[in-house]
Parts: structure tokens; sequence; C-alpha cells
């Protein structure tokens, strides 16, 4: 959710990986930035930060449906 983060999920990935490796507000269009830390921020922080990933998640989703073949509803 940081640069650290994905500093360390890039070192671990094995050289071969096709796998897209991303900050989580990369699905909201900020590659650069890092999910906002809520633990100084008292409720509203926390409030911001889930806001914040619940977005993102949301677009993150939206892109794996769009790679995926359609799946027929049973």
């Amino acid at each position: 959710m940081d640069g650290d983060n994905l500093e360390q999920a890039l070192m671990l990935a094995p050289a071969a990986s096709r796998a897209r490796v991303a900050r989580l507000l990369s699905y909201l269009g900020e590659p650069e930035s890092d999910v906002p830390d809520p633990y100084y921020g008292g409720e509203a922080g926390f409030t911001f930060a889930i806001e914040r990933i619940e977005a993102a998640v949301e677009g993150l989703a939206e892109s794996l449906a769009q790679r995926l073949p359609a799946v027929p509803h049973a």
C-alpha cells in the first residue's frame, strides 16, 4: 500500500513472472500515491483511508473484469 510494500513485492516476484505489481491507489488513477496512514488522523483518518481503499478495490475489480473472459451465468 506504500512504496516500501511495493518495493518488497517487486523483490519477491519471480524473474519470469508476467504478474503486474502496482500500488492500490493506481486503480484510482493515482499510481504514485500511497494509501493514507490513518493512525494519527483519529476517526476521520480511518474513514478517509477506508473510503480510498474501497474505491480503489472497486477500480481493481473493474480492471480484472475487463481482462477476464466473460463467464456465462448459470
